[in-house]
């Protein structure tokens, strides 16, 4: 098996200002601006009653000012990530393609990994931030490994629906039914073996948003979404299908519940994680999705 160069790349105050920048303005991700705020509530009150054209100075400065306050330990924590990706990285994509059946081509560009003081790691093509705020604080983060195999599995999976679809993948699904895709798909997979005991992962749900969303199956039985796609990804693989297959099933499943998906999405960027601190609020997110045959 061919396996991609894997390189963790040194981060940088200007590209990381730019993601900063970004992220507290994304038009389809607008938590993510509160998601900056708890995080860095100094930069909330810095840009208060700011205008746009102001905001995007002060976060440079901003950015930039953390970086040279902590940049001796975030280099430090660099150099144990590039040991990281060796030691369990690399083995970890490994696994990851032979749970989705997935080779790469002998000419493929490889994937860069970039740390990143963002609460959260975004990604790019062949490129993921993994997220080193909490190492810089004193508490121990996911690591690049998990980030890594969780993000590489989104890329590999855009990969196979361009093999299904073709060119028509844009036009066959929404981004609401390809977010709920490969953010249920990456939890199912990294609870598989070995990659759950590589990783040091047990009953991964996935990202929050997901944790509170409920499949009602067609025997009345209420399950988690994550886990109600793991049931199916592990019945067809022990029945012999290929990921391609499974994945065509998944899809399907999830057009027959869009509307539901999109409102679960729709609230969760309305609301983000207010929702578990509002009963009213988290009674209607988790209401049970009804899966019809």
């Amino acid at each position: 098996m061919n396996i991609p160069k894997i390189e963790v790349s040194t981060p940088s105050a200007k590209k990381e200002s730019s993601l900063f920048n970004k992220f507290l303005n994304h038009p389809n991700f607008p938590q993510h601006r509160n998601l900056i705020f708890s995080a860095f509530p100094k930069l909330k009150e810095l840009l208060s009653n700011k205008s746009k054209e102001k905001e995007e100075n002060i976060v440079n400065e901003f950015v930039s000012g953390f970086y040279q306050e902590h940049c001796d330990k975030i280099e430090e924590i660099g150099k144990s990530m590039k040991i990281e990706a060796t030691e369990k990285l690399i083995p970890g994509v490994k696994d990851l393609a032979v749970l989705m059946d997935y080779e790469w081509s002998n000419d493929h560009p490889g994937y860069i990994a970039i740390p990143s003081i963002l609460p959260f790691s975004p990604f790019e093509t062949n490129v993921f931030y993994f997220s080193i705020l909490g190492e810089l604080r004193g508490s121990k983060g996911k690591g690049v490994a998990f980030i890594g195999v969780h993000e590489i599995s989104h890329f590999i999976l855009f990969d196979v629906l361009d093999s299904i679809y073709g060119e028509e993948t844009k036009k066959e699904l929404n981004n609401n039914l390809i977010y709920f895709l490969k953010e249920i798909l990456a939890p199912v997979l990294m609870n598989q073996l070995p990659l759950a005991n590589l990783l040091s992962v047990e009953n991964y749900l996935g990202n929050p948003n997901l944790k509170e969303i409920y499949i009602l199956d067609q025997s009345g039985k209420k399950i988690q979404i994550s886990r109600y796609f793991q049931n199916i990804y592990e019945k067809e693989k022990a029945d012999g299908k290929v990921f391609s297959e499974i994945v065509k099933e998944m899809v399907q499943i999830l057009r027959s519940i869009q509307n539901e998906i999109d409102e679960r999405q729709k609230l969760w960027n309305m609301s983000g994680g207010k929702i578990y601190q509002d009963e009213t609020l988290l009674q209607k997110y988790s209401e049970s999705i009804k899966i019809t045959p």
